[in-house]
């Protein structure tokens, strides 16, 4: 008996038992094999069937775009054997001769994944893997990536059912319905797991999961990158008159899983860009462009934001003094955009030296030393607090306003990092050190930098220092040294 597997696009396989005459093919509904496409004439070829010899003939009737017999343009009658591929425009009939007891191509158990039965199946349904990657290649999202999947598998095999998981869900495989031998055998051993009869699976609890389902045909695919599983297609038959699955079926799964794998990278990598693009987004407001490549190198290495931890760096808070006097004198409008020059103004110096900013009030602190775990974060807490107060002074005069700055530097040990989501970012800063640097504010005159001890031994061979009285911060124990930075131009 000649058993052809007809397959066009957009819709389920179709099988047909060759009869003994003519078998007519082509786009017009009262051939015996209808291709519903218009590649297709309406009367494309025959094929005779001699049931006393068991030959069939295959002959193109002069169609249009021609008859393809194993990927060659048909020229002349042919005779059929098994396992040949018959292709008009994009649908495909696969040729099977079946025994009386089962179908010679026949698979079962266990397939191995090698790179000769990929481009086999890649170079069998050609056409096919062109139709379906026109598909995927529109999916924007990784669940509808794997909705579409397991929709053009459904289609293409013929199942009753089926399902694709990622690897991150493998622990949940129970609560999906994969009978869990099966999909465990494909996972471990890298194979495309056959099952032509479940009632006959070797594993007892596939067996019994099978007959709860009426399963009774399945098929369980591995997507995989290079060597690694990232992902499981299984599928299953469970109407009476469905056929096992066969070799063809396992090649078209086979090509099958491999676009999806270059699908879900694509769909992986978009997502990670598009989630890298807002991450900078959300980073550029508070954050220098050097460090912002420094957040975003550890978020490619580790998946996520730098967390908290302990690290040394240096803080500055820098703080308008008598400002509600001031928005007094100028009014809401006019103070409203002060500030925002204000903010706009030490935001871009503190990022040309490499700090982090975070807005308080009418006040601003900054760390430096994120993205540098060397010395220089000193230096640049104090350079950055002298442009300030050099770039304050010019705004005040372009205010016609009094515009004086307190500000305060600590250097030392403090837990830092970032918390929250992928849709909004806080930087945070704990420990001694912030409430020390805050409480030094309070001690620095208008225009004036004050430094604790760390900073001064660092950059008293660069700017001159003068030392103030020790004092206490509160709710601390014990004195803080600090000193004060003397600038002869402010």
């Amino acid at each position: 008996m000649w058993l052809l597997t007809i397959r066009v696009p957009g819709k389920e396989p179709q099988k047909y038992t060759l009869k003994p005459g003519g078998n007519t093919i082509g786009r017009h509904p009262n051939n015996d094999i209808v291709i519903a496409e218009p590649s297709a004439s309406r009367q494309h070829a025959r094929i005779d069937y001699n049931r006393s010899t068991d030959t069939a003939l295959l002959q193109d009737l002069s169609s249009t775009n021609g008859t393809y017999i194993n990927r060659r343009r048909l020229s002349y009658t042919y005779r059929l054997q098994h396992l040949d591929m018959i292709r008009i425009g994009s649908s495909t009939i696969n040729v099977v001769i079946r025994g009386t007891d089962e179908p010679l191509d026949t698979v079962k158990g266990p397939q191995k994944f090698t790179r000769e039965r990929l481009l086999e199946a890649l170079d069998h349904h050609t056409v096919l893997m062109y139709q379906i990657s026109e598909r995927l290649n529109t999916v924007m999202n990784l669940a509808d990536c794997l909705d579409e999947i397991a929709f053009l598998m459904k289609q293409a095999m013929g199942a009753d059912k089926c399902k694709v998981i990622i690897k991150e869900q493998f622990d949940k495989m129970e609560d999906f319905g994969f009978p869990s031998t099966l999909a465990q055998s494909a996972i471990t051993e890298k194979s495309a797991v056959v099952i032509p009869d479940m009632a006959q699976s070797d594993a007892r609890s596939d067996s019994e999961s099978a007959t709860l389902l009426k399963i009774r045909s399945a098929l369980c695919v591995p997507i995989m990158t290079e060597n690694e599983v990232i992902g499981l297609i299984y599928m299953y038959k469970s109407r009476p008159e469905a056929l096992p699955f066969t070799n063809t079926d396992l090649q078209v799964a086979i090509a099958i899983s491999h676009q999806s794998a270059l699908t879900i990278q694509r769909v992986n990598l978009l997502n990670k860009v598009q989630q890298e693009q807002s991450l900078r987004q959300m980073f550029q407001r508070f954050v220098s462009p050097q460090e912002v490549d420094y957040v975003l190198r550890d978020y490619d290495l580790h998946g996520t934001l730098p967390g908290l931890k302990e690290r040394k760096i240096s803080v500055l808070f820098a703080d308008i003094t008598n400002s509600t006097g001031l928005a007094e004198n100028m009014g809401a409008k006019d103070f409203g955009k002060l500030l925002n020059n204000y903010y706009l103004e030490i935001t871009n110096i503190i990022f040309e030296f490499s700090g982090v900013v975070r807005y308080l009030g009418d006040g601003v602190m900054s760390v430096f030393g994120m993205s540098d775990d060397g010395q220089n974060h000193k230096r640049k807490s104090v350079e950055a607090s002298v442009a300030i107060l050099e770039r304050m002074n010019a705004l005040a005069d372009e205010f016609e306003q009094p515009l004086n700055l307190r500000l305060s530097l600590k250097a030392g040990r403090a837990v830092v990092g970032y918390v929250g989501t992928s849709e909004r970012v806080e930087f945070t800063v704990l420990g001694d050190l912030v409430n020390v640097a805050k409480g030094m504010n309070s001690f620095a005159g208008p225009n004036r930098i004050v430094v604790g001890e760390e900073i001064y031994k660092a950059v008293s061979d660069q700017y001159q220092m003068k030392k103030l009285d020790s004092i206490i911060v509160k709710g601390r124990k014990g004195h803080v040294k600090i000193y004060e930075v003397v600038l002869s131009n402010v």
